[in-house]
């Protein structure tokens, strides 16, 4: 089977791959959003697959995030992706298409220094699931893949360290596990195939489940966290007897 892929970059289009019909979209331009829906609706009709995989880290503690960093890093991870979703609702239900959303495993549990990001994938996998219900009726499916720690992504290079300055040196340890993130996620990532290769499973292929996590660290962590929310809920029970 032969797909036509729009490839969208915030550049110019010699950004996008060659076997790419190139779009420009910048997830914080309503006009571009807009823009890109009619092209897709007007000249292609219908969108079997649509794969939102846009986003970046804002690094740094919640106490020394500004509320306009906060909001950036929402209307790129969450608002901006919902609101392209929301233009593409009629091609994809033309195709009975599916919905990849690109989420992370820090969608998942939160972790000092991460704030901002996982509240960005938390909200988008909430909203994902509850994409997943109301769209099940026109047969358009939605998939969560919530990715690891991946090499070659470049989130060091892409990543926003928060504005504000620990002066009292509160911080100082997150700061450092911050920079030893950074500096060696290139090292400590698994292969990208990896990753890449579940997208496109779960843009080619029925059976995916709504969560698709990736990767053997993602696949630990979870298990962990599962085996602790069993205890969290029995500490809970206890606690409210």
């Amino acid at each position: 089977m032969e797909w036509t892929v729009v490839g969208t970059v915030r550049g110019g289009a010699h950004q996008a791959p060659p076997e790419c019909e190139p779009a420009r979209l910048d997830l914080r331009a309503e006009d571009e959003i807009e823009a890109l829906a009619r092209t897709v609706n007007e000249q292609h009709r219908r969108l079997d697959a649509l794969v939102c995989n846009a986003g970046y880290f804002l690094a740094g503690p919640l106490e020394e995030i500004s509320a306009h960093e906060l909001r950036e890093q929402l209307e790129v991870n969450l608002i901006g992706t919902l609101s392209l979703v929301r233009a593409m609702l009629p091609a994809l239900r033309r195709a009975r298409g599916v919905v990849v959303l690109v989420s992370s495993i820090s969608g998942r549990f939160g972790s000092a220094g991460f704030g901002a990001y996982c509240a960005s994938k938390w909200a988008l996998a909430g909203a994902g699931e509850s994409l997943a219900e109301e769209l099940e009726p026109d047969g358009v499916r939605v998939v969560i893949v919530e990715p690891g720690l991946f090499a070659g992504t470049d989130i060091s290079g892409k990543a926003h360290m928060a504005g504000g300055s620990d002066t009292d040196g509160r911080y100082r340890g997150v700061h450092a596990e911050l920079r030893e993130f950074l500096d060696t996620t290139d090292e400590k990532g698994q292969e990208p195939e990896q990753a890449v290769d579940a997208i496109v499973r779960a843009a080619t292929r029925r059976g995916a489940p709504l969560h698709l996590p990736v990767g053997e660290d993602a696949m630990g962590w979870l298990r962990e966290q599962a085996d602790q929310a069993h205890a969290e809920l029995d500490r809970a029970e206890r606690f409210l007897r």
